[in-house]
């Protein structure tokens, strides 16, 4: 099962506030909590932060995706942007770790045949370019430093944010594009389950994922088991992503010594067609309905609980 997931951001809707209000405050606090993680200068913390900071530029670019139709293109461009290259100018450092950290189970795992000792020394060079990785990026190019900057020179745009009109039609938008994206990106992985359609399936699960525990006050016993079982699928995602990730990386770099990783190899992506097979009944589930009806039933809880635009009760 997922391990519980703690939110440093109160990253919901509450009562006592507009949609409006809610938006800014989440980005905002969004925002700020990056903006601390990458002012540290620690590098024996390096992959927790790293790791920290580009989960919350997903859960920024999750609430612009909902609030697209809402706060229109030039704001949406705009902060969708920042936090994705933000993101990306990190993905180097977390694959590297990631890759140190699936091998590693997979060599201690005992699920491989022959000596353990033959793979250990692949796991020390992933080790040892990791940690240069990190001393390059951090230390001298100073990635933190420039990530800092950007955040803080956002923190002011984001309190000159425009007031809007904010109605809960207007947010399903947002929610019924994401889900048809991941229905339409699950049809395609399904047909051909490739590393990158599986990979395109997995970013709008977790998309969509975040965008429900923000509308989880609005019935949480419901909604609380949907986004559990989405928390799973993308776990289990993840997994196969990280798998297909090491697959790649130790093919392009050790070609032409393959001779010595076939078991390896052969490991790996059995364990990734276990993962696939776990992965597509639930996926299956979470998307059995379509995209309207998915918005619609999303309204319905908005309309009998006691949220909407201004903080008042409203039952249509």
């Amino acid at each position: 099962m997922p391990q519980k997931k703690i939110y440093p951001v109160d990253y919901k809707l509450n009562k006592s506030e507009s949609l409006q209000s809610a938006f800014v405050r989440l980005l905002s606090g969004l925002n700020d909590y990056a903006l601390s993680m990458s002012r540290s200068s620690s590098v024996k913390n390096a992959d927790d932060i790293i790791h920290g900071i580009r989960k919350t530029m997903k859960r920024s670019r999750a609430l612009l995706k909902l609030y697209r139709t809402v706060i229109g293109e030039e704001i949406y461009q705009h902060e969708n942007i920042l936090y994705r290259d933000i993101s990306r100018s990190l993905s180097g450092i977390r694959i590297s770790s990631v890759n140190v950290k699936t091998l590693n189970t997979i060599v201690t795992g005992g699920r491989l045949i022959g000596d353990r000792r033959h793979y250990q020394g692949l796991v020390h060079d992933l080790k040892t370019d990791h940690s240069e990785m990190i001393r390059e990026m951090l230390l001298k190019q100073k990635v933190l430093r420039s990530i800092s900057l950007l955040l803080k020179d956002n923190k002011k745009k984001i309190t000159e944010i425009p007031e809007f009109d904010c109605d809960f039609v207007l947010l399903s938008a947002g929610l019924r594009r994401m889900y048809k994206r991941c229905l339409t990106n699950l049809q395609h992985a399904i047909i051909q389950s490739s590393a990158e359609n599986i990979h395109g399936f997995r970013k709008p699960v977790k998309y969509l994922w975040n965008q429900m525990i923000i509308l989880r006050p609005l019935w949480s016993p419901m909604m609380g088991q949907y986004i559990r079982h989405l928390d799973m699928l993308g776990e289990r995602l993840g997994v196969e992503h990280d798998l297909a990730e090491l697959e790649r990386m130790i093919f392009v770099r050790y070609q032409a010594k393959m001779a010595g990783f076939e078991q390896l190899m052969h490991c790996i992506r059995k364990e990734r067609q276990h993962t696939q097979k776990l992965a597509w009944p639930l996926a299956l589930k979470v998307f059995a309905e379509k995209p309207g009806a998915f918005a619609n039933r999303i309204k319905a809880y908005w309309n009998t609980s006691g949220f909407n635009a201004a903080g008042q009760q409203f039952v249509s």
